[in-house]
């Protein structure tokens, strides 16, 4: 989705002096999307974290539309942890 926010930030940018109307509705999109994302990501940090908290399946989180009716979730095989995560160097 960052595609999304990007394209549509330059098109905002653009015509935010000639079409404010274009760019109001970019920038709608751009929130949508951001909030989308923010909490799509939310709930994959959720579900790690109680499956390292508790070492068994994430159980759904409640309120988050269809998110909470996944089918399937990623299985490991016993006695394994979920891999440690680094963030990235700055700049790359």
């Amino acid at each position: 989705m960052a595609w999304v926010r990007a394209v549509r930030s330059g098109v905002a940018r653009m015509v935010i002096d000639t079409d404010p109307g274009q760019a109001r509705e970019a920038l709608t999109i751009i929130e949508t999307t951001t909030r989308r994302s923010l909490r799509e990501m939310r709930l994959l940090v959720s579900m790690l974290r109680e499956a390292e908290d508790h070492d068994a399946e994430p159980s759904p989180v409640p309120g988050l539309g269809d998110f909470d009716r996944m089918s399937s979730t990623p299985s490991r095989p016993p006695g394994r942890s979920l891999p440690t995560r680094t963030p990235p160097p700055p700049g790359s």
